[in-house]
């Protein structure tokens, strides 16, 4: 298994402002020449949006345990995409030794199955890595990722479900603050594009100066978390009288062709009695034609 990491991260106990922080961490490329930095740990909140929603259920014989009982696992797994917040655009994420953008965010919601298990959430990383089969020439590659991990109590995890329905008309935003592992430049403000993630992997340990006991906060802790589900609901129009009675509504001529009814129906009449004046006419002329013969 080969890491992929083209840059050298490395703690540097120099600071421009030391009342603002102390040390900061620091990319360089293999020649020595300084890429990005100072990063400081970032502290502010962050936001997702999750799609593409999948509810997995399993269960199987836990081969870590000396009990050999089974385990079961209930969660809501989606991928996540980063969205702005208030004023703040969406953020972009990239491992430490890197230049890649990390495209792999998930996130899992799980369901506590212990009674008084501790509800929390956790992140956690991967840095992309090369997998080659032994006695083979394949290989696969495996991309940087960065997963969220939620765990509540049943009932909450249940009214969750309830909430996203079958994930249509639902949307599930998080937002996460106090996260252990996240860098970014120095700012006054509270909102940064890009931030820099610090995994456990001992392959991503940044070069230390000689003796110092300063330890950089890795992927782990979330000081503070929320799960939000939008539900759009559609109202369905009122049914019109058409509908209820399932009966041919009347349609009422327009004015104008009511007008045109009337005119047409006072012509007909109007000829009808020409017509009758004239058969009078017509028998007074003969009737003098036969006294007269």
């Amino acid at each position: 298994m080969d890491s992929s990491l083209d840059l050298v991260t490395r703690l540097s106990v120099e600071s421009e402002y030391k009342s603002l922080y102390r040390w900061s961490l620091k990319e360089f490329k293999p020649g020595g020449e300084e890429v990005t930095g100072p990063l400081i740990p970032w502290d502010w909140t962050l936001y997702f949006r999750a799609r593409d929603f999948r509810r997995i259920h399993s269960a199987g014989l836990d081969r870590y345990s000396e009990e050999k009982r089974v385990a079961e696992r209930d969660f809501i797994k989606c991928n996540l995409e980063s969205i702005g917040g208030e004023f703040q655009r969406p953020v972009s994420y990239s491992m430490f030794g890197t230049k890649r953008r990390i495209e792999l965010l998930t996130l899992q919601v799980h369901r506590l199955l212990e009674m008084g298990a501790e509800e929390r959430c956790l992140l956690g990383g991967n840095i992309e890595w090369i997998y080659k089969e032994e006695f083979s020439s394949r290989q696969d590659i495996v991309p940087d990722e960065l997963y969220v991990a939620v765990y509540i109590q049943s009932e909450r995890f249940d009214r969750l479900l309830d909430a996203i329905g079958d994930g249509a008309s639902a949307e599930l935003t998080l937002w996460i603050s106090g996260v252990s592992g996240f860098y970014s430049h120095w700012s006054p403000d509270i909102k940064t594009s890009s931030i820099k993630v610090l995994t456990d992997q001992g392959q991503h340990e940044p070069e230390m100066p000689e003796g110092c006991p300063i330890r950089p906060p890795v992927l782990g802790t979330v000081r503070q978390f929320d799960v939000s589900v939008v539900r759009t609901l559609r109202a369905e129009p009122p049914p019109t009288e058409r509908e209820e009675d399932d009966e041919p509504a009347e349609t009422l001529p327009e004015p104008h062709q009511r007008a045109l009814d009337v005119t047409v129906t006072a012509v007909l009449a109007r000829l009808d009695q020409l017509k009758y004046t004239l058969w009078c006419v017509l028998v007074v002329l003969v009737l003098l034609l036969v006294f007269k013969h």
